[in-house]
């Protein structure tokens, strides 16, 4: 009877450790999401703002 209870528990900790482990990795996915959008903003106002310089400089 301990023995079987022992195994029980173990088993219920070591989901636990697992379901920890992936609401890590989720929340760390969430936050990298919006930072990597702003970052492909900005690069790509970059990129229009380069490209608007360069047809500037052409047609001069």
């Amino acid at each position: 009877m301990a023995k079987e209870e022992k195994e029980k528990t173990k088993t219920k900790a070591a989901k636990k450790k697992v379901g920890k482990k992936q609401a890590a990795k989720k929340k760390a996915a969430k936050k990298v999401v919006p930072k990597k959008t702003v970052n492909d903003q900005a690069g790509a106002e970059k990129n229009t703002v380069s490209k608007k310089k360069i047809e500037e400089t052409i047609q001069k």
